[in-house]
């Protein structure tokens, strides 16, 4: 398979951290592989570009959360809907996620999702917005993505009912466009 094909080339671990089996490449290195994929198939550079950067991102989570996604199988990918769509609520060591995110590409070969999602106060308002670091099994994948062009990006939706995620698997916005997520300390 084509996503086979990326993995044993090592794309998808170009930026991953080199404690968890990573290249650890300059990201202009990555870019320039990504651009060289897309001249030939554009959905494949997309789903390259897409699942590649995510183990950059997850580098910025805690280290409990990276073992939890490459402890055991340091190929596992990563997809990602980034809109506030889903709804946290604060419980005891982390939060309930629930929603639907539309367009996550490359989901379908990916064992985690990275997921956008508002924590909703008391009152029923937004207090704040997360990114949300998700196992496979706890969601289920829609298949919606019917469209001419980059087909092959399998872009489907994603959609979430009441899991927790604990704290750890968390990122703070702010933190995260600061580039001070935990594991970076």
């Amino acid at each position: 398979s084509t996503i086979g094909e990326l993995a044993g080339a090592g794309v998808f671990r170009m930026l991953q951290p080199a404690r968890h089996g990573g290249l650890e490449h300059h990201p202009a290195d990555f870019y320039r592989v990504v651009r060289e994929i897309s001249a030939v198939c554009c959905s494949t550079g997309w789903v390259a570009s897409v699942l590649g950067v995510h183990p950059w991102q997850l580098g910025l989570f805690p280290r409990r959360a990276q073992d939890d996604v490459w402890g055991e199988d340091p190929d596992t990918r990563i997809s990602s809907s980034y809109a506030p769509v889903g709804r946290l609520t604060p419980v005891d060591g982390g939060y309930e996620l629930t929603g639907r995110w539309s367009f996550s590409s490359g989901c379908e070969h990916a064992g985690w999702a990275l997921l956008g999602a508002l924590v909703v106060g008391a009152e029923g308002r937004p207090v704040d917005f997360l990114t949300v670091l998700v196992p496979r099994r706890d969601y289920r994948i829609e298949d919606v993505w019917d469209v001419v062009g980059l087909r092959g990006t399998a872009s489907n939706d994603i959609l979430v009912d009441t899991v927790f995620v604990p704290a750890h698997r968390v990122l703070r916005n702010y933190e995260q466009a600061q580039l001070r997520g935990p594991g970076q300390q």
